[in-house]
């Protein structure tokens, strides 16, 4: 029996965070993709996302049984209960999830957003050699969020650094 796709969720615990600053350069490159963006079934939009410096918090992504990363959470979340609240709305709503394709950073890359109405919920976790490789992966990752078992407990914000970051940069503890 093959394994079942599963949604996990990180927390940082300042905005330095190398994870949460690695997630804000992937959005700006498919924000700077957006205006080449090809709808699947019909126009769409994407709203700005939030800046990554007004939030506070964490993010969730979306792994495939060999724990590979098929996509991610388009927007950082104040809080588990918010963040695990909108990936279950949204796997029942992955019908009418739309996606498209994003021209990516470097010459010949590909990404995708997937859409809900006009709202980008959901990006690429790494970019593709074609923009048909890029919807077919979106494709199987809206069915895969679809069916994904939500993982229900997020790790606790440790601060791994040899010194205690400055107070103005920590982030509140999910």
């Amino acid at each position: 029996m093959p394994g079942r796709s599963h949604v996990v969720f990180s927390a940082f615990s300042t905005l330095a965070d190398p994870r949460l600053q690695g997630w804000a350069t992937l959005r700006g490159q498919i924000n700077a993709g957006s205006p080449s963006m090809t709808p699947i079934s019909r126009p769409v939009a994407a709203r700005t996302l939030p800046d990554v410096a007004a939030v506070q918090a964490g993010l969730w992504r979306l792994l495939a049984p060999n724990n590979r990363e098929l996509g991610r959470s388009a927007s950082v979340y104040s809080s588990l209960g918010s963040a695990r609240a909108h990936v279950l709305r949204l796997q029942g709503l992955v019908a009418e999830m739309r996606a498209a394709s994003v021209i990516g950073p470097a010459s010949g890359t590909y990404g995708f957003c997937i859409f809900l109405d006009e709202t980008v919920v959901m990006t690429n976790g790494r970019w593709f050699a074609a923009a048909a490789a890029s919807l077919e992966a979106a494709a199987a990752t809206i069915e895969a969020l679809g069916g994904a078992m939500v993982i229900a407990d997020a790790p606790v914000p440790q601060n791994s650094g040899a010194h205690e970051q400055p107070e103005a940069t920590k982030i509140l503890s999910w």
